[in-house]
């Protein structure tokens, strides 16, 4: 009986991190953002092996240009990654037309509906951004 619970709670430990970890599963080579550790991780699929990267201290990873950078390209202090942050609704680092939904330190990206862009002071899609420029949109 011990045995049986042991398994039991080894797969469940296996299913829940699973769940955190990005897949080279269908993806073509290249690099990717990390999605739920946003920031500097990102990973790489070759010939469908994973490797995780980080981009080197106080660096960016920005999956439009495939570069580690100094800032957020949307000129704007948006977060690339959730850890620290209170749950809310946050700017995205790299887009005008997404927002960050922070939630127990995991980073969800969110799409305004085309043609909106994110106001981060209005925390909400609009017309227009006072808070975000982006050669991104």
């Amino acid at each position: 009986m011990n045995k049986l619970i042991f398994v039991v709670l080894a797969l469940a430990a296996v299913t829940v991190s699973a769940d955190h970890l990005d897949s080279c599963d269908g993806r073509p080579d290249g690099h990717y953002p990390c999605v739920r550790l946003g920031g500097p991780h990102y990973f790489s699929c070759y010939n469908g092996l994973l490797t995780y990267l980080t981009c080197e201290s106080h660096l960016c990873y920005n999956p439009y240009n495939y570069l580690c950078q100094q800032y957020c390209p949307t000129g704007y202090h948006g977060i690339s990654s959730c850890a620290g942050k209170r749950n809310g609704d946050y700017q995205d680092c790299f887009r005008c037309d997404r927002y960050v939904t922070c939630s127990n330190g995991i980073r969800y990206e969110r799409p305004c509906p085309c043609p909106l862009v994110w106001d981060d002071h209005a925390k909400r899609c609009l017309w227009t951004s006072n808070t975000c420029r982006s050669f991104y949109k």
